[in-house]
This record gives C-alpha cells, sequence and structure tokens, in this order.
C-alpha cells in the first residue's frame, strides 16, 4: 500500500463520506415512483434503448405466430402511429378502452348482432388481406419486416410496431374477441432479452440512476471534484460522469454516462468504482440503484424462461 492510500484508509474515508453524503442526498429518488416509471409498458422503448447503449441487450429475430388478441400494446416509436394511438399511449390506457373509446357506435353494433358481426369480420379480414398487410402474413425474405416486439422480462406484453392501419386491425381485435375468434397473425417479432455476462461486467462498478437537470450539474461537478481531492490514484479513467458521446451510435463499452428521458422526466448515470466502497452510504442517501434494478430485471426475466420450459 502506497503512502497516499495509508492515509486514506485512515482518514480519507471519513472525510469523503462526510462531503459526500449531503451532496448524495440531493440527488436522492423516490425509489418505488421510480421503480413503477421504468416497469411502466409505455416505457419499454425508452428503456431497450437506454440499456442497448450500455451493449447489455441483446435481441433477436424469428417467425412468430400469435393471435390478434394476443396484442398488448402499441409500439410509440415510427412514423406511422396515428394521433389517437399516441395519445391513448401517453395517457396508460388500455387497447380495450381504445377501441371502445374509437369505435363505440361503430363496435357496439355488433355486439347484438352475432351475423352482422360474423359478416364485418370477414370483411375485414378479406380488406387486410387484400392490401398485403404485412402482420397477417409470414414471408421468410423480410426478415427485418419486424411486426411484433416483447421484451424477456415482460413476457406477458406483445408489442405491435406497425400502428398504419390500426382502425381496421382493433375492429378485427374487438370482432375476435366478441365472437371469440381466433385470428392468427403470421409475421416476425423481435425479442430483446439481457445478457447476463455484460451485465456481470457492468456490474462491477456501482451504478445509479439520478435525476439530470441544471440545477444539479453543480453537484456532479463538486461530487467530481471530492472525489477527485481525495480518492488516490483518481484519474480522468475512472471519472464518476464520463463524456456524453458526440454521436449517439458511437458507444463503445461503458464508458459514457447516457440521458435516459421518460415522461418529460430526464435522468443520467453515475459510477462509483466499486473499490471505493461508497455504495453503502450512496443507498443510505437515497440513491436509486441502477444495479439492483438490473438484478431485479434480470431475475423476471430468469423467472419466466424457467416458466416456459415448465410448460
Amino acid at each position: 500500500m502506497d503512502i497516499d492510500s495509508f492515509f486514506f484508509s485512515l482518514f480519507g474515508r471519513r472525510v469523503l463520506q462526510a462531503r459526500l453524503k449531503p451532496l448524495f442526498k440531493s440527488l436522492s429518488l423516490d425509489a418505488q415512483a421510480t421503480k413503477k416509471m421504468l416497469n411502466d409498458p409505455r416505457e419499454l422503448e425508452n428503456l431497450k434503448s437506454f440499456l442497448t447503449g450500455l451493449e447489455l441487450i441483446v435481441e433477436k429475430k424469428e417467425p412468430v405466430n400469435c393471435l390478434v388478441t394476443d396484442i398488448t400494446h402499441i409500439a410509440t416509436c415510427g412514423v406511422k402511429r396515428g394521433y389517437e394511438v399516441c395519445t391513448f399511449s401517453d395517457q396508460g390506457r388500455s387497447l380495450d378502452e381504445w377501441e371502445e373509446f374509437l369505435y363505440d357506435r361503430e363496435l357496439h353494433q355488433f355486439s347484438s348482432d352475432s351475423l352482422k358481426a360474423e359478416k364485418e369480420l370477414n370483411e375485414v379480414v378479406s380488406r387486410l388481406d387484400g392490401e398485403n398487410r404485412d402482420f397477417l402474413r409470414f414471408d421468410q425474405s423480410r426478415l427485418d419486416n419486424v411486426s411484433f416486439y416483447r421484451w424477456s422480462w415482460q413476457p406477458r406484453i406483445l408489442m405491435w410496431a406497425e400502428s398504419d392501419g390500426a382502425h381496421r386491425m382493433f375492429k378485427l381485435r374487438y370482432l375476435s374477441k366478441l365472437l371469440n375468434k381466433k385470428i392468427e397473425l403470421k409475421n416476425h417479432i423481435r425479442t430483446y432479452s439481457l445478457a447476463e455476462q455484460r451485465i456481470d461486467t457492468f456490474a462491477q462498478d456501482n451504478w445509479f440512476l439520478i435525476p439530470d437537470s441544471l440545477e444539479t450539474a453543480e453537484t456532479f461537478l463538486r461530487i467530481s471534484a471530492i472525489c477527485a481531492l481525495f480518492i488516490p490514484k483518481y484519474s480522468a479513467q475512472t471519472q464518476i460522469f464520463p463524456t456524453q458521446p458526440p454521436i449517439p451510435s458511437s458507444y463503445s463499452k461503458y464508458p459514457y454516462c447516457l440521458r435516459l428521458s421518460f415522461n418529460n422526466c430526464s435522468f443520467r448515470l453515475m459510477r462509483l468504482k466499486a473499490h471505493w466502497n461508497l455504495e453503502p452510504i450512496a443507498k443510505q442517501a437515497g440513491l436509486f440503484s441502477f444495479n439492483d434494478f438490473i438484478a431485479e430485471l434480470l431475475s423476471k426475466q430468469k423467472q419466466a424462461s424457467l416458466e416456459d420450459f415448465r410448460q
């Protein structure tokens, strides 16, 4: 042990913790509210992009046969989604509510006339098939034309990626439920899973989700300055707030402090090296452990995989 590390072990750690504790408290988040936000199905696409930037996600494309009633959510990204789809997604309303609100008069007319409903169902299927709707057929040569998304830690969510033609799709969905008829959709699905080995490497450091705003910018600088002053051998290579990449696609392994935005709330990651032993005081001060959150997602993924194996 060198002389700096020796004196740090005697006095530096206590001083460091005393200086950092109030700063950590100013960056604390409501743990339950933050976790609820991160697990919101409407935010899955944002979370996926964030985890992809950290190289913690692997994706798999494969053919899928599912039922129109299996669809639970609509993708919020993409140029084809309609205004109504966007509005209902932002409000957190279910697809059943979406159907009933937009097609109240049109759909409810079928609830008391099964013959009329049957005729309408056949006509909708015929029209969609005639328009060569991608989600109604499977074409091995068009593997990139993915119509559905799924997340391994949220296996009950099936997201439809193409909202163009939503008025017919959801009429089909409604009539399928009403008549108890199975309408099969044939296309490709993209499944996102957490990469366990990458997470093991990522979790060697302690990562915390903190608010990102002009008000906390000064706090970021103070924390970095204090750590640089007290932690032996602290350098730019171990900085707490790495530089944001100039080009979003120029990701490399864990050097960047990416920004994460949910519902007009913006967050970023703070990295504390494991050998600094600052994790206990950070958690005590109320910082949101991103390591713990990822571990929970991974546990859900393993549980879902185990249930699939049993079935």
